[in-house]
């Protein structure tokens, strides 16, 4: 070692301060040479067998660990380059006792090196070698060790001595089943406790107190801060030198239940409340909850819980808290059976809750709320059933989060949270509207976060296809959801939304709309009443809402009355206090009320409750629900396209109606049949009244003959429910001289050759006016048509259309050549053959 250099380490002996990082390179990179020099110096001299020098070279070598000058990362970083050497310098000396020489002669030599930290790295370092050969009792060797580092107080020496000490002796600890345990008796084997916590209580001291090690005071006071952090950092750094400690003492079979709870954890919570340092107490105490065992925990959380209680500010409770709480779940899934009291944990757990919110006035609401949440997840983990726990710790958040005033968006987030934990766990509803202080919290939050999470309740309850039996349970649950089905206050307006949230808007419609189906009882009346709670829901719910909502309301409705009526009709004899004709009043209402605001909405589920009422045999109320269609067509239908739409399923509705007499049928298709021919648009006229056709000629889908004998008679007949012969060949002719006036040529073909369709439908009804000659007509119609173009049809018409005709003429041809039409068919003349179609 150069005499300047040793006369600079000299003088940084003599203070604690640090000094700047510049200089710091230079020492850490002349003490880095010195090692290896030494280091090289020793091993050299153990070849030679040279013991007495090679241990002067050690000593040498670990003359740099005693400089103050280094920080904490630089110092480790030196301190493991010295580690190396030592253990090439322990193993060389446990083969050489074996051939024979004494390794307390050894031991007592390395006391006489003069400089105090290379003895004692030495003294550690002989005396592992000295424990091996079990010249001495282990314990005896442990105890002077850990007396004779008390002689280095600075805390970065005497941090990585203990260290050292620590790592040296940790397979060498007297324990049960141990090598070097000479006696099994409880005493001895807790020297080996007392031994792990002494080292660490001391380590520990060492630690926090690298925090007061004085700044270079050439520093600006920006300049002091910024390096006053640095050392905080690389201090967090040195944290698992104290923990190996902890490790250590957790792997020792003789801590028992008994002894933790009795002697260590004591030990270890007293020196953690006496240090009063945040980072050592938070690091400390993660260790503890990380390195022992989750039975130890259960049996220990009030001590537990009341030092975290009085743990320093700046500390992060909510990380401890969550830490041990998620330990304890994870310990209760894989081993449920083995926690005897589960509802005491739940309760030590929600007093340590409310004895840290006493002790910590401060401690923020954010936090507070992820203990929470962490607890509501260990009380689902322990007994999901006790919906009582969850309901507690939801209240006890609500009343946190009110408090607070206004909240931040972290506290919104952790509300979020707690809204979906237990929403997750269930996946049944039903559970979830057990709670009495979940809606509550859900008022809490913004509007936009209210409305997450009713979709979310919505989806829950969709993908899990969960049934909500009670008109009770749904009143709760639109609760939980009503953000979705009324306005509220503080949502925006409809002219404030973009594009994203018009479609949000929808999807959540959508999923109103899917849920309506999974609100029914298996008690027909307890439907009905749930049936009434959802329209006072949507009734409210404004017109932006109501057009996507009730038409699902009006189909299980009907469904509904399907149902009454099958349980009627299987149980004669019971007077049943509720009839399909009381679902059918409830939903005219609902769907009449409808009819100003979103007439084809309102028309379209008017067609289909006559349908209904048509099967359940109520023709008075079918003829009602016909009639508010029509008069809904003509009052609000004023589109010319829609007016075609509407009255295609008006006349489309009226023909599979059965129950009418003839006189209240024919009122009503002579009013379909009139409208179509009002029609603006000339194309949709022809071919609207085109379809009115069919009103007038209806087959009966029902079976009135009983006897075998009559059925054999009228075994080939067609059975016909309504005919007006006259007023189909009305339609069809008006139809024909509506198209036949048109201009343009492709869409008149196109309308004429759909007209020769339905007239060949009818023709298999041998109705004396649609018959062959008709058809004859019409065709020579066509074929005059496309001579008066003086053009091939292909040119005149779209290629649908032109294969349209030929498929036509193809079919007449075939039911000619067919024995069972071939009567029919045979009269018609085509005058024009396939390849002139061309």
């Amino acid at each position: 070692m150069s005499k300047r250099f040793k006369q600079q380490v000299k003088q940084l002996r003599k203070t604690s301060q640090l000094v700047s990082t510049n200089e710091q390179s230079k020492i850490s990179n002349q003490t880095k040479e010195n090692v290896r020099k030494f280091g090289f110096l020793m091993r050299r001299a153990l070849d030679q067998g040279k013991i007495p020098a090679a241990l002067k070279n050690a000593s040498q070598m670990l003359d740099g660990l005693r400089t103050s000058a280094l920080s904490p990362k630089n110092y480790y970083d030196l301190y493991m380059q010295v580690s190396d050497e030592l253990r090439y310098l322990e193993f060389f000396l446990q083969e050489d006792i074996k051939s024979g020489k004494s390794a307390s002669k050894l031991y007592k030599e390395v006391q006489f090196i003069e400089a105090i930290v290379p003895r004692l790295y030495l003294m550690i370092t002989t005396g592992s070698v000295l424990i091996k050969s079990k010249e001495v009792e282990t314990q005896d060797v442990l105890s002077d060790l850990i007396e004779m580092c008390k002689g280095v107080q600075h805390p970065t020496r005497g941090l990585f001595l203990r260290h050292y000490l620590s790592q040296m002796t940790k397979d060498k600890l007297p324990d049960k089943g141990s090598e070097y345990s000479t006696s099994n008796d409880q005493e001895s084997l807790s020297n080996s406790i007392d031994f792990t916590i002494k080292n660490f209580v001391e380590m520990n001291k060492l630690w926090v107190r690298i925090a007061h090690q004085k700044t270079p005071g050439n520093l600006t006071k920006k300049e002091k801060e910024i390096a006053q952090k640095n050392l905080d950092i690389e201090r967090k750094e040195l944290k698992i030198l104290v923990g190996t400690n902890l490790v250590r003492l957790s792997q020792l079979e003789i801590v028992t239940l008994e002894v933790y709870t009795e002697k260590v954890l004591p030990l270890l919570l007293e020196q953690i409340n006496e240090c009063g340092d945040p980072i050592a107490q938070e690091y400390l105490m993660e260790v503890i909850i990380q390195v022992f065992s989750d039975d130890y925990h259960i049996s220990t959380l009030p001590s537990i819980l009341q030092t975290i209680s009085k743990l320093a500010e700046g500390v992060n409770i909510k990380q401890i808290m969550i830490s041990l709480i998620n330990r304890l779940i994870n310990y209760s899934e894989s081993n449920s059976d083995d926690i005897n009291d589960k509802e005491q944990i739940f309760t030590i757990f929600s007093k340590g809750i409310g004895l840290i919110t006493k002790e910590r006035k401060n401690l923020p609401v954010k936090d507070l709320l992820s203990i929470l949440n962490s607890l509501i997840q260990l009380a689902l983990q322990l007994n999901p059933k006790q919906i009582d726990y969850i309901d507690r710790v939801l209240r006890f958040c609500y009343n946190s989060a009110s408090e607070s005033g206004s909240l931040s968006r972290d506290i919104i987030k952790e509300i979020n949270n707690l809204l979906t934990t237990p929403l997750t766990k269930y996946k049944n509803v039903n559970v979830l509207l057990e709670f009495e202080n979940y809606s509550p919290l859900i008022e809490l939050l913004p509007y936009s976060d209210r409305r997450k999470i009713a979709l979310k309740i919505i989806e829950n309850v969709l993908q899990n296809s969960t049934y909500i039996r009670t008109s009770e349970k749904v009143k709760k649950l639109f609760e939980y959801v009503k953000i979705l089905v009324q306005d509220e206050k503080d949502m925006p307006s409809e002219s404030e939304e973009d594009e994203y949230q018009k479609t949000l808007f929808l999807a959540e419609q959508d999923a109103v709309c899917r849920l309506v189906h999974l609100l029914k009882s298996k008690d027909l009346i307890e439907s009905f009443k749930i049936l009434q709670v959802l329209a006072q829901k949507f009734g409210n719910s404004g017109e932006r809402r109501i057009k996507h909502t009730v038409s699902p309301l009006v189909f299980s409705s009907l469904l509904l009355s399907f149902k009454i009526r099958d349980y009627i009709e299987d149980n004669e004899e019971e007077q049943y206090p509720l009839s399909p004709k009381k679902i059918f009043e409830f939903v005219y209402k609902i769907v009449t009320s409808l009819t100003p605001l979103f007439p084809l909405v309102s028309l379209k589920l008017l067609l289909q409750c006559a349908q209904a009422s048509d099967k359940c045999g109520f023709e008075a109320i079918c003829y009602e629900f016909m009639t508010k269609a029509i008069l809904a067509y003509e009052e609000h239908v004023v589109v010319s396209k829609v007016r075609f739409e509407m009255i295609t399923i008006i006349s489309s509705t009226l023909q599979t109606l059965r129950i009418f007499d003839e006189e209240n049928y024919s009122t009503l298709a002579n009013h379909a049949g009139g409208h179509s021919s009002k029609l603006m648009v000339v194309n949709d006229q022809a071919r609207a009244v085109c379809l009115c056709s069919y009103l007038f000629w209806i087959e009966d889908e029902e079976e009135d003959d009983d006897s075998e004998e009559d059925e054999e008679e009228d075994e080939d007949k067609e059975k016909i429910y309504f005919k007006d012969t006259k007023r189909l060949q009305g339609c069809i002719s008006r139809a024909i001289r509506v198209a036949g006036s048109l201009m343009e040529s492709a869409s008149m073909f196109q309308l004429l050759f759909e007209i020769l369709n339905v007239c060949l439908y009818f023709l298999r009804y041998e109705i004396e006016q649609i018959n062959a000659d008709y058809v004859n007509t019409l065709l020579e119609l066509i074929h005059r048509k496309i001579e008066e173009n003086n053009t091939n049809l292909s040119e005149l018409v779209e290629p649908q259309s032109f294969n349209f005709y030929k498929s036509t003429i193809k079919h007449i041809k075939y039911c000619q050549s067919q024995e069972e039409t071939e009567d029919l068919f045979k009269q018609i003349n085509i005058s024009i053959s396939l390849d002139d179609l061309k």
